[in-house]
């Protein structure tokens, strides 16, 4: 089959490094405001990946935490700091995005109504035919749904979202848990999507793991940690699948990531650093540089879709 004739979906996974270039709170200052475990010192953690610092700094209790200060755990606390750079990403006509941020930067962009009041996003939920309600735990089917401008945006909290404490992932039993809903969901495709493709069909998108291995993903302020140990495992499991499908393009400056980067491009991943390649670049021009590769590249895609 020709690649003309496959409409490859168009999704960004967006993490917290736009945040922290405009102002959002650092890891940091969020292990301190939520530090209970008296053993131990948060200076002794720094070399402990992410995730479990956050288990260490709760003792285990980061749902208890996210309940008592949920302030704690929002990105940017004036969302104007954020708005143009966020209100771009919108405009572009993403298919799908993902954000493995717990906080609503993209909702309270997109609707004035979330800004006054987090709990508003209940009235935003909506969710895929693969299940019968929204979830509470491992979102793997239910998404935000936002309109904006001509274009109506799901927004899927992939690791949770902070209005749902029970539904934040973070230390090995809940990231072996959500791995674990990874492999039984794609277990259910088998060939399934090659098959379609085979019939001319659209391909299966039951949930944000289809978007991510069926689609263009373009990776903007998402580090790719080495303890981010279920997306790794998602490249591997996109770079096996049958069915023709789209590319990952990851952003980001290169000073100082050559062993992330090489195991990236092992993975079938293509690195782009625009540039930016100097010890402590300015991370503001270099996001504003992404957002506007990203739009080309992402209207290019749709006008070849469109023509197809």
């Amino acid at each position: 089959m020709e690649e003309r004739q496959i409409k490859i979906p168009q999704v960004l996974l967006l993490g917290n490094g736009l945040n922290k270039a405009y102002q959002g709170a650092s890891w940091d200052k969020l292990i301190e405001s939520i530090w209970v475990n008296k053993r131990i010192t948060s200076k002794a953690i720094c070399d402990a990946p992410f995730p479990l610092q956050a288990v260490i700094a709760t003792d285990d209790s980061i749902d208890e935490k996210l309940k008592e200060k949920p302030d704690s755990f929002y990105g940017v606390k004036s969302i104007d700091e954020i708005r143009a750079p966020i209100e771009q990403l919108l405009g572009i006509g993403f298919d799908h995005i993902l954000t493995t941020n717990y906080s609503y930067e993209i909702e309270r962009v997109a609707c004035p109504l979330v800004e006054r009041d987090g709990r508003y996003c209940k009235k935003l939920m909506a969710h895929t035919g693969a299940c019968k309600s929204a979830e509470t735990r491992y979102l793997l089917h239910t998404y935000n749904q936002l309109p904006y401008g001509d274009f109506i945006n799901k927004v899927w909290h992939i690791h949770g979202e902070m209005r749902k404490p029970q539904s934040v992932v973070l230390g090995h039993y809940y990231y072996g848990k959500l791995l674990g809903k990874y492999m039984a969901e794609l277990d259910k495709r088998e060939n399934q999507q090659k098959i379609r493709q085979e019939k001319y069909l659209p391909p299966i998108m039951d949930s944000w793991i289809d978007a991510f291995i069926m689609g263009d993903v373009y990776v903007l302020g998402f580090g790719y940690d080495f303890s981010e140990m279920d997306m790794w495992w998602l490249l591997n499991r996109k770079k096996r699948e049958k069915a023709h499908h789209g590319k990952v393009l990851f952003y980001g400056p290169s000073f100082g990531k050559e062993l992330k980067l090489s195991l990236l491009n092992t993975y079938g991943v293509q690195t782009e650093d625009l540039g930016f390649r100097a010890q402590g670049p300015d991370y503001k021009a270099f996001y504003e540089a992404a957002i506007s590769d990203i739009q080309k590249r992402v209207k290019q895609t749709q006008k070849e879709n469109n023509h197809g």
